[in-house]
């Protein structure tokens, strides 16, 4: 059996994936795990997951370098005020804190030995600004364009796997884009906010997907013969870019608990 996890995004509500993932590697879920995918948030996860660095991750998330890890100015107002035009390119929070975590944490070889499939948001090229990124959205959503890339990470070097990620995570006017080969990336999650997609086209039989709000559409169990287990949050999980140490450790807590009871369903069904 071919088996995959799809890591959805919603920024700070990262905590409650990394709580959901500590449970499938307790129920041995991720014991014979043949790819993963990821946007935004779910990209940094799904590396942590590739690298074996759990318990790392689950520190990141309860500690309080989650609250530091993107910081902005004293005056949200007022850097918009300052920014203007160009919040766009430069976003309203700083990613250095994210990017030498990265740099201190970060096993690029490692990473290079699983199948890990990252996904960025194509826009345009380098001079694309707001009127383009919305036109980008519009021709996705209605002319069917497939800018939507996912990059196996085995594929790249340290600094390309580094960019791929932070490109995955470039939430529009929060964070600044990524600028990789002369073309713009955002986040993601943009054009497809839980990645499963990559993972049927890879011919998964079986895929757990965590997805990171509440209400869906299209939840499916199956989709062209490959078996979907769904993990959703059971309450509220809070503002995407609240990172408070408490929140996080609340939205990990019921990551926990809400994938516990997902596979415990899924597996009741099965016998």
């Amino acid at each position: 059996m071919k088996r995959g996890i799809a890591l959805g995004g919603g920024g700070a509500r990262g905590a409650y994936e990394m709580g959901a993932l500590k449970a499938l590697k307790e129920m041995g879920y991720l014991d014979n795990i043949d790819l993963i995918s990821g946007v935004s948030v779910g990209s940094l996860n799904a590396s942590m997951v590739a690298m074996d660095k759990f318990k790392e991750g689950e520190e990141i998330w309860l500690s309080n370098r989650s609250e530091t890890l993107f910081s902005h100015p004293p005056s949200i107002i007022k850097s918009v005020m300052d920014k203007k035009l160009t919040l766009l390119d430069k976003g309203m929070y700083e990613t250095k804190a994210l990017e030498a975590l990265m740099d201190e944490m970060f096993d690029y070889d490692q990473l290079r030995k699983s199948n890990v499939l990252v996904g960025i948001a194509y826009v345009g090229d380098e001079e694309t600004g707001f009127f383009e990124l919305i036109k980008a959205n519009v021709k996705y959503l209605f002319e069917n364009k497939n800018w939507m890339h996912y990059v196996n990470l085995k594929d790249l070097n340290d600094v390309e796997i580094k960019n791929t990620i932070l490109a995955s995570c470039a939430i529009p006017l929060m964070f600044k884009p990524i600028i990789i080969d002369g073309k713009k990336y955002y986040d993601g999650g943009m054009y497809e906010r839980l990645p499963i997609t990559p993972l049927i086209e890879a011919g998964c039989d079986e895929i757990i997907a965590i997805d990171l709000f509440r209400l869906s559409l299209k939840r499916k169990t199956s989709i062209n013969g490959s078996k979907l287990i769904h993990i959703y949050p059971s309450t509220n999980l809070g503002g995407i870019m609240d990172f408070s140490k408490n929140k996080n450790l609340s939205r990990f807590e019921a990551g926990y608990l809400d994938a516990k009871k997902a596979l415990n369903l899924y597996e009741v069904s099965n016998n």
